[in-house]
């Protein structure tokens, strides 16, 4: 089995949302219960119905940026990149201090040739959260 940087960066993600989902950031719980399902969803690589459960979390909490983020992740497992980035973009709106939608929209832009933009992507990943350069 191979693991890929999306795989890693999935580890980062969910020890960030465990301990936000602790810390209690005000997500509706029904919104957590849909994002945890398409989490679960995801780990079992199918993404088809993650992104169905992040659709879910995401007309409840429109503003669940770790949703968005993963719903990104999901994309881009399935080679949709255009739409991978636009969830990144929409994370990054939410709060573009994410580093983690930053290296993810990267690794999107780098999939399309975008070596430029994915390069200034990364840049601002590794400034926000430097131990993203070791993924």
């Amino acid at each position: 089995m191979r693991i890929t940087k999306t795989a890693l960066v999935l580890g980062v993600i969910s020890i960030f949302v465990s301990m936000s989902m602790c810390l209690n950031f005000g997500y509706d719980p029904k919104a957590v219960e849909w994002y945890n399902k398409g989490w679960d969803l995801q780990d079992s690589g199918k993404y088809l119905e993650a992104i169905e459960c992040y659709d879910k979390a995401l007309e409840i909490e429109p503003d669940f940026v770790e949703a968005w983020n993963n719903k990104g992740l999901a994309l881009y497992e399935l080679g949709r990149y255009s739409e991978a980035i636009k969830c990144y973009d929409k994370a990054l709106e939410i709060d573009p201090n994410f580093a983690v939608a930053w290296y993810n929209k990267g690794l999107a832009l780098k999939a399309i040739g975008k070596y430029q933009e994915a390069r200034k992507c990364f840049e601002k990943a590794y400034e926000l959260d430097p131990r993203l350069k070791h993924k």
